[in-house]
C-alpha cells in the first residue's frame, strides 16, 4: 500500500507541482543568495570588458571614452582609492569613480551618483575636506552639476 493510497489524483498532481516549484527555487536559491539585488535598482553593468556598479557609471564611462578619442581628454582611470586620514590617523578609503587627465596634465575626480547613501554623503564631505585642492565634479541623475 503507498504512504499516498486514499489521495485523489487531483492530490497528487498538486504534490508534484509542488515538488516542481520547490526544485526551481532551489536550483535558484543559490544564486537569489550569491547576488542580492541592489536595494536602489542598480545594475551592475559591463561595457569594454570592464564592470560597473550601475548603468549610469559604465554610461559616464562611454563618454569618457569618447572624449579620450576626441582629444578631449588624455587619459582616465576608474575606481581609484584615495585614502581619508585625519591628524594622520586613516580614517577609511575612498573609491571615486574616475580620475580624468586633461591635456594640459589637470585631473579632475569624477563621482557617478545615482542614490547617495548617509555613509557615502559622510565620505564624500571628508573626501572634499581632505582634497581641497582637487578639482571634484559630482555627476547625479539627470543633472551634471559640479561641486
Amino acid at each position: 500500500m503507498s504512504r499516498f493510497s486514499g489521495w485523489s489524483e487531483k492530490n497528487l498532481a498538486g504534490l508534484n507541482i509542488i515538488q516542481d516549484g520547490l526544485s526551481l527555487a532551489n536550483r535558484h536559491f543559490d544564486e537569489i543568495i550569491a547576488k542580492p539585488a541592489n536595494k536602489f535598482g542598480a545594475v551592475k553593468t559591463e561595457t569594454g570588458g570592464i564592470k560597473y556598479d550601475s548603468k549610469m557609471e559604465a554610461n559616464y564611462a562611454m563618454q569618457l571614452e569618447w572624449r579620450l578619442r576626441t582629444g578631449e581628454i588624455s587619459a582616465y582611470k576608474g575606481q581609484v582609492e584615495i585614502p581619508l586620514e585625519v591628524a594622520g590617523v586613516h580614517i577609511c578609503n575612498y573609491i571615486i569613480d574616475f580620475v580624468v587627465t586633461y591635456p594640459d596634465g589637470t585631473s579632475e575626480y569624477v563621482e557617478v551618483k545615482g542614490h547617495p547613501t548617509p555613509a557615502w554623503r559622510i565620505k564624500w564631505k571628508l573626501f572634499r575636506a581632505l582634497y581641497p585642492e582637487l578639482k571634484i565634479k559630482l555627476v547625479r541623475k539627470n543633472d551634471n552639476k559640479r561641486q
